[in-house]
């Protein structure tokens, strides 16, 4: 127990527990709940002392987040800032480690480890493989907690003093002993803090007024807090899904809120509503692949930036899936994909390719081969068309079949099947060695046509070309049922119709033609109802 609490004011106590915890264990409704009136059960001296030890105006190190430490810190961490009365409940699980530990002290906390380490290094003690229990005995084993007190210590005591202790001796418990009768003396009072992220700077200011001055808290940083470890500089606000979202070159996030068109929720038929990033992937022209998160209660993550109140969402995490490009090379004139089709070579190149790669729809080992029509020239002037070696007229749809292209002279494309992509010239030809084809991932096309390298047509691969870009989508999930959940918050039905998106990294690509229709597009495109033609009928006549 840590008696010394009894003394405090109560906003004092309620400073603390903000500062070193996250918000829900001071809701009423939550359990464990840390109140004003059994903060001895739940403080501790060590914390009180890294409370202390805390500085408002030092930004984060997110190599310090306790997603980076060990085990082995997580349990010596929750020895030093969780009460003895608490320490073993469940929600204190070291799983359950983004529900409990606040970044502000835990930086703290690992810095002054790092710091202890690096300046003294026989400091670092031979340490016990389990865990660190509060009842520490007299040994020449240091415990991490008591290193950590001792470096706690020094804030009170002069280190000069506190290094004239014969350090290798010291036994751990004496050392806790001493932050002990240290850090609840009344002068030591707790340093103003109004925020326990990384990304707030805050002042403090001498108030004027009756002749006694007092911390006035002020926050210099303007940044909108996204989740307990994301701010940005600003929200965008958007109505509706773009066709492609582009990427803010500053700290910015969207926030998406479709209330005042709630129809965009529909699905094509009109029938059923989609979630909110359905909605998103459906209108978005980019290629994205990735997790959608964890639907239900529970969620993934606190959200702070759709009405400032936390919500429960889930996070959707997606990658652009970039472009395809042909192996041929990658070349930045990629405007210039259209005049690839204007040479006669490039045609018959393409249209090779397209042969030899096509497949009967049986079972068949045949070969393509031009096969001679029985009504003589088409309206094009071409007398064959391209079908198959093993091709029968009572199984002609089962097997491949091209109508020549009028633009493809018939006897030079009978020489390149029969000699295997090679074209029939005097001289060594070659076609699109560098290649400025790109397509979209949605096509699916698996092969380029329109190269011919030594005088042999060649049919190149389509390569994926992977984008760095990052779209996450965060969507308010329904709270559960049961109050008293870890999970629970207040439901707003204008939840149902937000989201926030963070993009990160730019396109290393340009935007291609829109290929898909909208939402909106494919409703349109749908045949009327029974309802909708009668309607129709009655206003035509």
């Amino acid at each position: 127990m840590f008696d010394a609490a009894a003394d405090f004011t109560t906003g004092e106590v309620v400073e603390y527990r903000r500062v070193m915890f996250p918000p829900l264990l001071g809701d009423s409704m939550h359990v464990p709940f840390f109140s004003i009136e059994d903060a001895p059960g739940w403080m501790t001296a060590r914390g009180y002392a890294l409370y202390q030890e805390l500085n408002p105006a030092e930004r984060l190190d997110p190599l310090q987040g306790h997603r980076y430490a060990s085990l082995r810190q997580l349990r010596a961490y929750r020895e030093q800032v969780v009460g003895e009365a608490y320490v073993h409940h469940p929600f204190f699980q070291v799983d359950l480690a983004d529900d409990w530990v606040a970044p502000a002290p835990f930086n703290t906390w690992m810095q002054v480890t790092q710091e202890l380490e690096e300046l003294h290094p026989w400091f670092v003690c031979r340490r016990q493989p389990s865990s660190i229990s509060h009842h520490l005995g007299a040994s020449d084993q240091c415990s991490l907690a008591a290193v950590i007190a001792l470096v706690l210590v020094s804030h009170f005591v002069p280190l000069s003093h506190l290094l004239s202790y014969p350090i290798h001796t010291l036994a751990p418990a004496t050392a806790l002993d001493l932050v002990s009768h240290l850090a609840p003396l009344p002068h030591l009072l707790p340093l103003p803090l109004t925020s326990i992220s990384h990304q707030d700077h805050y002042v403090d200011k001498l108030g004027k007024g009756n002749g006694k001055g007092k911390p006035v808290e002020e926050d210099l940083d303007p940044r909108i807090k996204v989740t307990r470890e994301l701010y940005v500089d600003r929200l965008i606000p958007v109505t509706t899904a773009p066709k492609t979202w582009t990427v803010p070159h500053d700290e910015a996030a969207y926030k998406l809120d479709v209330r005042a068109n709630t129809n965009v929720l529909k699905n094509k038929k009109g029938n059923k509503m989609r979630t909110i990033d359905a909605y998103i992937k459906a209108e978005d022209q980019d290629a994205w692949d990735g997790s959608t998160g964890h639907a239900g209660p529970k969620g993934d993550v606190w959200v702070y930036a759709f009405t400032g109140e936390r919500v429960r969402a889930r996070r959707a995490q997606v990658r652009c899936k970039g472009i395809c490009v042909c192996e041929f090379r990658w070349n930045h004139e990629l405007d210039a994909n259209e005049r690839e089709a204007a040479s006669p070579e490039a045609i018959l190149s393409r249209f090779y390719t397209r042969v030899i790669s096509s497949k009967c729809k049986t079972e068949c080992d045949g070969v393509p081969f031009m096969i001679l029509l029985n009504n003589g020239p088409n309206q094009y002037g071409k007398l064959y068309f391209i079908g198959c070696s093993k091709w029968h007229p009572e199984k002609r749809w089962l097997h491949r079949y091209h109508s020549i292209p009028p633009n493809v002279d018939e006897e030079i494309f009978r020489y390149v099947l029969e000699n295997k992509g090679r074209v029939p010239d005097g001289t060594v030809l070659n076609l699109n060695v560098q290649c400025v084809l790109s397509t979209h991932p949605r096509l699916g096309l698996k092969h380029c046509g329109d190269h011919v390298l030594d005088g042999v047509i060649h049919p190149a691969k389509l390569l994926q070309r992977r984008c760095d870009t990052e779209l996450i989508i965060l969507i308010p999930v329904l709270p559960p049922d049961d109050p008293t959940s870890t999970n629970y918050y207040e439901w707003l039905p204008e939840y149902a119709f937000q989201a926030i998106l963070i993009l990160r990294n730019g396109h290393n690509h340009p935007a291609h033609p829109h290929i898909k229709p909208s939402a909106e597009d494919e409703r349109l495109l749908l045949p009327p109802s029974a309802s909708q033609f009668s309607a129709f009928k009655t206003l035509a006549f």
